[in-house]
């Protein structure tokens, strides 16, 4: 299921909305742990690939559904499961940990 919003920045600002009543971008700044600058930056630019996983675990919502809309904002079996995936990987040596960021990739694609 696709969202309606279109942007991640404005899913950004729903969920912090939604989830932590957030009434400004500026609160939803403080409470993923950056400036009203950097959301500033993100609304023109998008959010940064590399750093959805961190906001979207602050948020407290489902990654993909951040990223692109897929999903709904909140699935609590998804963030379960990634949980359960990075901690096997803690144990994992480094290059079973590449070889497993390998395979994802390519299950992205």
């Amino acid at each position: 299921m696709m969202c309606n919003m279109n942007t991640d920045f404005e899913r950004l600002l729903e969920a912090a909305k939604k989830l932590h009543n957030c009434k400004s971008s500026a609160a939803a700044a403080r409470l993923i742990g950056t400036y009203d600058q950097m959301l500033t930056n993100w609304k023109s630019r998008g959010l940064p690939r590399a750093d959805i996983m961190d906001i979207a675990s602050k948020l407290g919502c489902n990654p993909y559904w951040l990223r692109d809309g897929t999903g709904s904002m909140t699935d609590p079996l998804l963030n379960e499961r990634i949980k359960s995936v990075v901690e096997s990987m803690q144990t994992m040596p480094t290059y079973k940990m590449d070889l497993l960021v390998q395979i994802c990739k390519t299950m992205e694609e």
